[in-house]
């Protein structure tokens, strides 16, 4: 589907206003509105031949007069073997524009495709990884699921890779819930968001560092989807703001997606800068909600 574009203020312009003054000029302007559709569709940049015109006028009245009335008004310029809509390409994109367009977003949607697969075959290996060398874990019936609060009992954040961080801390334990901290309140900062940290947000970012992702990597995953996600959405986007969360971001699959997309930069540890994170404006990734 394509749009073509008209002026908002095109019904006060002159033209239209002395057309709208008699019947057959109000067909006249929807014959206009009918070639500016056509036009889009046929990336025609404008051009309507005869024979199209004759198609257009197919069930208005006097549709030859009709014709006239747009050539006379300057709607519609006459040019070798029929009509060119008065200024089309100044307000909408060429053929080749559109074209363009066109093929990028095949692009961007292989692409897409080809790091969903990516990540998901290297989260899958990941858990094989880790499931083979783990302990198994007594669970609970009073165990708390992932979307309940601290409460007033010795905490227990049970990570998202399957381990945990009890009451009686060790300096390793008590660094990693410092760090998962840190991570939130950048969040936070980025987003103007107050993502409280509790159990679950905690336990998910833990997850992701004990998997091995620095406090730096999980920073430039927050920069480099608040870069893509954190504008207003253009008319006909989805907004994504509301998936800048924990719940969202340090997703193991999804984690392993966006780690990804920030390049060599960021595997031997180190944080990718300002210019490198917005170079990926405007590209979409799958994710679990």
């Amino acid at each position: 589907m394509g749009w073509a574009r008209l002026e908002t203020d095109f019904p006060m312009n002159p033209k239209a206003v002395a057309l709208e003054a008699t019947r057959s000029g109000r067909d006249a302007l929807w014959l206009y509105i009918k070639s500016l559709c056509h036009a889009r569709c046929a990336l025609s940049n404008g051009l309507v031949d005869h024979a199209v015109a004759r198609k257009l006028v197919l069930g208005l009245p006097h549709g030859a007069s009709l014709v006239d009335l747009l050539v006379k008004h300057r709607l519609w310029d006459e040019t070798d073997g029929g009509y060119r809509i008065h200024d089309y390409l100044d307000y909408n994109d060429s053929a080749a524009q559109i074209r363009a367009e066109l093929a990028a977003g095949r692009r961007r949607a292989a692409e897409s495709k080809a790091r969903r697969a990516s990540g998901e075959a290297s989260a899958k290996l990941q858990h094989d990884v880790r499931r083979s060398f783990a302990s198994p874990v007594q669970s609970s019936p009073n165990q708390e699921s992932e979307s309940t609060a601290l409460s007033g009992k010795p905490d227990v954040l049970a990570l998202d890779s399957g381990e945990a961080i009890t009451g009686q801390h060790t300096p390793s334990q008590d660094g990693l819930q410092s760090q998962a901290r840190e991570v939130l309140q950048h969040l936070n900062a980025r987003t103007g968001k107050s993502f409280e940290p509790g159990a679950a947000n905690l336990r998910l970012i833990g997850g992701r560092l004990k998997d091995g992702a620095s406090v730096e990597k999980c920073r430039a995953v927050i920069d480099l989807q608040v870069a893509e996600w954190g504008r207003p959405p253009k008319p006909g986007e989805k907004d994504m703001r509301k998936y800048l969360r924990p719940k969202t971001l340090f997703n193991a699959t999804n984690f392993a997606q966006y780690l990804g997309a920030l390049g060599a930069a960021h595997t031997n540890g180190t944080a990718a800068g300002q210019a490198e994170i917005t170079g990926y404006e405007g590209r979409s990734y799958y994710h679990v909600r």
